[in-house]
């Protein structure tokens, strides 16, 4: 995420699955994560529980764009990590 920001990206997207834990066995909040980036990354970073996007209101284009790259970012991370890869790259 520093290397990110200091080559100029904006925009970072991380996915906390639901029941997600950690090496130990404790679960893993996104709220956690969002506060761990902002203290040590001094990023600025908002939390979004995607079950809560869908039950709103009417999505505008923008939020069915957005909805539609979290699914593949997902399953590109998951298919990272599952190689044993240290670091996703960056698509």
């Amino acid at each position: 995420m520093s290397q990110a920001k200091s080559t100029g990206k904006r925009r970072l997207l991380i996915v906390v699955a639901e029941g997600a834990v950690d090496l130990n066995g404790a679960p893993i909040h996104a709220e956690a994560v969002r506060a761990a980036i902002e203290a040590n990354v001094k990023i600025e970073t908002r939390t979004t529980v995607l079950g809560h996007t869908q039950r709103g209101g009417t999505a505008s284009f923008y939020d069915r764009c957005l909805v539609s790259r979290k699914p593949r970012a997902g399953t590109h991370l998951a298919a990272v990590l599952r190689q044993g890869c240290a670091r996703p790259s960056h698509h």
